[in-house]
């Protein structure tokens, strides 16, 4: 993938008494540690906390678990406890070179797209798309409201609330995991900010407007003198 096996790819990687398979480092920063298991080895949950352990007691934010057939990116989120999150995962024998998805998956842990910060990219896409960013975002007031106002255009006689649809939402359409999770609650938090931040910015630009609408008056006052 582009890396120097010299330099940039570190065998059996000393990690507090023991070893993680590999380490991947770019310009002398630790980028990603791979764990590698036997082609024959089904990758189970034990392997996973194994890598994820090795990320964790390293500080670093991204792990590989490997059987050279099946790859497993994981993030690490440094909280109490380590939570860790699957950001992709494919299989080499199914990888097509003319698809660009499968080719996007090899691209992010590539030299050439580390040079370009594309894991750090790709993992900024893939948060504000999963499933607890976009169900926050449909109980946004906007989108809410937005809902409304067109049920109401194919059907002016209904009294629709905005209330409405977020109880038919929350009760009906949003599975109960996702609106009940950290995951969701954080991800309505930043919406919220959004909005609070774009409310007050806009409140500054209808003062900032008043005030020069003041200083045009006083000029005319002055001319008329």
């Amino acid at each position: 993938m582009g890396y120097d096996k010299y330099s940039e790819l570190t065998s059996e990687h000393a990690i507090r008494g023991t070893y993680c398979d590999l380490a991947v480092q770019v310009e002398g920063r630790l980028k990603f540690l791979i764990e590698v298991k036997a082609v024959g080895v089904e990758l189970k949950e034990a392997h996973i906390k194994q890598a994820s352990d090795y990320g964790a007691n390293q500080g670093v934010e991204f792990v590989v678990l490997t059987n050279g057939l099946n790859w497993m990116l994981f993030n690490l989120k440094f909280q109490k406890p380590i939570d860790r999150t699957l950001i992709e995962q494919f299989n080499f024998l199914t990888i097509d070179p003319k698809r660009y998805e499968d080719i996007l998956k090899l691209f992010v842990l590539a030299k050439e797209g580390m040079n370009k910060s594309a894991l750090e990219q790709f993992m900024v896409t893939k948060n504000a798309t999963d499933k607890f960013s976009i169900a926050a975002s449909l109980f946004s007031d906007p989108v809410v409201k937005q809902i409304r106002r067109l049920l109401k255009k194919v059907h002016p006689d209904a009294k629709v609330t905005d209330r409405n649809i977020v109880d038919e939402m929350r009760g009906h359409i949003i599975k109960r995991d996702i609106a009940d999770s950290a995951e969701f609650k954080n991800s309505a938090k930043e919406i919220n900010r959004y909005f609070k931040k774009r409310a007050r910015k806009q409140k500054q630009n209808e003062a900032g407007k008043d005030e020069h609408i003041e200083i045009c008056d006083m000029t005319e006052v002055r001319k008329i003198g």
